[in-house]
């Protein structure tokens, strides 16, 4: 069994992608919360979860998106690890705030803030990446 510093993953997507997330979850041993959009409220995602815990915002996007709302969810769910929609794969203000919020950062691990920061410049992503 896996031996992480958190037991709980709050995921902010929503569909096929964040079903398959709290399936692969339950299977590692590890709680799911998800951060869900009104809209997104009788997904199986959100109904499959451990905790489901509504963000607002218009859209589902903007809500999932929404650096100060994911966090807020992260602690209410006592979720270790946010798992982050795909809009944040390249936002280095959220690897910063997560950070800052004293989360551990489920994707990017280790030198994540320094890495997203530096990756418009690929000399020093890949010199940041590999120390």
């Amino acid at each position: 069994m896996l031996q992480l510093p958190f037991d709980t993953v709050l995921i902010a997507n929503s569909g096929e992608i964040a079903a398959c997330i709290v399936k692969t979850l339950r299977k590692l041993g590890l709680r799911s919360a998800i951060a869900y959009h009104e809209l997104d409220a009788r997904t199986s995602a959100a109904s499959m979860a451990d905790l489901a815990i509504q963000v607002g915002g218009r859209t589902p996007i903007t809500s999932y998106l929404d650096t100060g709302q994911i966090i807020a969810a992260a602690d209410q769910a006592r979720a270790g690890a946010p798992l982050p929609a795909m809009g944040y794969f390249r936002n280095a203000e959220f690897a910063r705030a997560v950070t800052i919020a004293g989360v551990a950062f489920a994707i990017f691990a280790g030198a994540a803030t320094a890495l997203l920061s530096s990756a418009s410049d690929l000399l020093t992503a890949s010199t940041t990446w590999r120390a």
